[in-house]
């Protein structure tokens, strides 16, 4: 099973008359991925690779819905092939938060900056 929803969203500038052209060429864009794992990891591959191509190797956001293997465990092919700029992660309980801070201490990445994502109601 794939929990993998990639999307890009594009403005293009179009000719003063409104008609379109071939030649219209994308102003800005946003791409986002909605969860990023799967149980097949060709199938995702295979995904991976197209969004890349689509996306110009970056991410503006991703979202994570919940913390299940397969819809994270393709996480880090992420980050290496179009990095995220920002993670949204669902609601996580103390213990959750605990695991990350104690993961970015280990990897020497731990900021002061918080995010209010992050903080119990």
């Amino acid at each position: 099973m794939a929990a993998f929803t990639p999307g890009l969203i594009s403005t293009v500038e179009r000719s003063p008359d409104g008609v379109r052209s071939a030649n219209e060429r994308p102003v800005t864009s946003f791409s986002y991925v909605y969860d990023c794992g799967s149980e097949r990891s060709d199938a995702f591959n295979s995904e991976m690779s197209l969004y890349r191509a689509a996306c110009d190797g970056k991410t503006d956001v991703l979202f994570v819905s919940h913390l299940h293997a397969d819809h994270i465990n393709g996480i880090d092919g992420l980050q290496a092939m179009a990095p995220a700029k920002t993670v949204i992660v669902s609601y996580l309980d103390v213990v959750e938060r605990l695991l990350f801070v104690l993961s970015d201490f280990e990897h020497g990445t731990v900021s002061r900056r918080r995010s209010t994502t992050l903080r119990a109601p």
